[in-house]
């Protein structure tokens, strides 16, 4: 399906249905790379999303909270937009059906009381794929 181009207006005014933050795609520290494991956790949120061909598309990338915020937002925004050529490039998906955001270390999870520091970091370094529809 073919998906009309949005202005940032009218991203703005759709509404979350659903996230797959189930499955986020995570990424190595300091990098943008999608490995065999990316690949995999993608071809679920596609599996999924296709039970949805109505619905936009979010890529919400976020990164750890080590260094710099500007640095960590860049890098979250570059994950993001990995994570959108590859629905492109590998399943077809429509380039206005996809919108990126950039969360950097602003958006972190909440730590679980068993998990070691190292755990949580790595569970920082995620892109979030959310399902939007308009009001």
């Amino acid at each position: 399906r073919r998906f009309a181009k949005l202005s940032d207006s009218q991203w703005k005014e759709l509404t979350i249905v659903g996230s797959l933050r189930i499955r986020p795609v995570t990424f190595r520290s300091g990098t943008s790379a999608i490995d065999e494991n990316g690949q995999e956790q993608i071809k679920e949120i596609v599996s999924s999303i296709s039970h949805y061909p109505n619905f936009r598309i979010m890529v919400k990338g976020h990164s750890g909270m080590r260094g710099d915020p500007a640095a960590n937002r860049e890098l979250s925004r570059v994950r993001a937009e990995a994570v959108k050529r590859y629905f492109e490039v590998n399943y077809g998906m429509d380039p206005n059906r996809i919108r990126v955001m950039a969360a950097g270390s602003d958006e972190p999870l909440s730590r679980k009381s068993d998990e070691s520091e190292r755990e949580y970091e790595n569970r920082l370094k995620r892109v979030e794929v959310m399902l939007l529809t308009g009001k």
